[in-house]
């Protein structure tokens, strides 16, 4: 409609409605133009709230897993303390006997946990990262995910290490049938802590088994300092 009268003033040489026309149909493109803008800049801002609140959940996640992770690690080589030490001393303490039974059933397990923020993963394959509009948490986010590259590796190297041990923690223990307990995993019946204690074989991997579970504890304790590195920027981030 408004091209078609723009031809019919340019034929009637009617140059103020000429100018008049072309400034409707000049404003009308850049109010479209404009309002394009806005939507995309409204979507954009959308997808940035989405990635923050999916980044927040992903970090929930991580911290919940370390947390258990790290308890039940520390549960493990609190556990193997206390049978090394009762094999020190040749005697078992009352209060001593169920920590022991877990130690021999336990003691060479290691925890599975959530490694990776799946959201910070997506914007790396897609090439989104331009979502994450704080300098900060984009920097901290990428320092995360480097060490905890480097942690897990360790981990890897660690739980090698852990089923390479010529040591059966079961070796002189009595287990229940298989199915007893409600895990599957078979409970400790009895154990001869004489016969352990005879066995340097026994001792010497007992000791070894501490020393590496240990520093599958201080990797995860480090992974869980660099995840709150994240959630304490994606706290400030929210402000």
């Amino acid at each position: 409609m408004l091209i078609r009268r723009l031809t019919e003033d340019l034929r009637s040489q009617n140059w103020t409605a000429v100018i008049l026309d072309l400034c409707m149909v000049v404003l009308g493109v850049f109010i479209g133009i404009q309002v394009s803008n806005w939507n995309e800049a409204r979507v954009e801002r959308a997808e940035r709230v989405l990635v923050e609140l999916r980044l927040q959940d992903d970090f929930r996640v991580l911290t919940t897993e370390l947390d258990s992770a790290e308890a039940y690690t520390a549960r493990v080589i609190q556990s193997l303390g206390v049978l090394r030490h009762a094999l020190d001393r040749g005697t078992v303490e009352a209060a001593e006997d169920e920590v022991i039974r877990f130690a021999i059933r336990r003691g060479y397990s290691h925890p599975t946990f959530v490694r990776h923020s799946p959201t910070y993963s997506e914007l790396v394959a897609s090439g989104r990262l331009d979502l994450i509009s704080d300098e900060t948490l984009r920097t901290a986010l990428a320092r995360y995910e480097e060490q905890a590259q480097n942690r897990l590796f360790n981990l890897g190297q660690l739980r090698n290490i852990v089923d390479r041990l010529d040591l059966y923690l079961p070796e002189y223990a009595t287990l229940a049938p298989i199915g007893e307990d409600e895990d599957g995993i078979q409970s400790v019946v009895g154990y001869d802590l004489a016969g352990m204690r005879a066995d340097d074989r026994f001792r010497e991997q007992l000791d070894v088994l501490v020393d590496v579970q240990g520093w599958i504890h201080s990797n995860i304790f480090y992974l869980q300092r660099d995840i709150a590195a994240v959630v304490r920027t994606l706290r400030e981030t929210e402000q």
